[in-house]
């Protein structure tokens, strides 16, 4: 998404189930603008500013039902760019997986 002039939080929530937790689990964001905080269950994996984003959240799931809040923010000098920021994107812009292994 190329929004230059924006400056605030792009919100994505998601759930998904698993039969067993498995050995370890990360969620891998390959892209995203600027910085970016996942929450599993509830829960903050912390805040990360440079890709790949990669999370192990294998503590944080359970069998059965988990939810996933990723926040990416921009920061506010997006405001004073100006022409400067036309093609600058916000929020995730490349892929976003759930990797499970055992």
């Amino acid at each position: 998404v190329v929004m230059p002039s924006f400056s605030g939080f792009v919100r994505y929530d998601r759930s998904f189930s698993i039969a067993e937790v498995p050995e370890r689990a990360e969620i891998v964001i390959d892209d995203a603008y600027e910085g970016v905080e996942l929450f599993v269950n509830g829960i903050s994996c912390g805040l990360q500013i440079v890709p790949p984003f990669r999370y192990d959240i294998t503590d944080k799931i359970r069998k059965g039902e988990n939810s996933l809040r990723i926040e990416v923010a921009t920061t506010l000098e997006r405001e004073n760019a100006g022409d400067k920021g036309a093609d600058c994107p916000s929020g995730i812009n490349g892929h976003c997986a759930l990797v499970l292994s055992e």
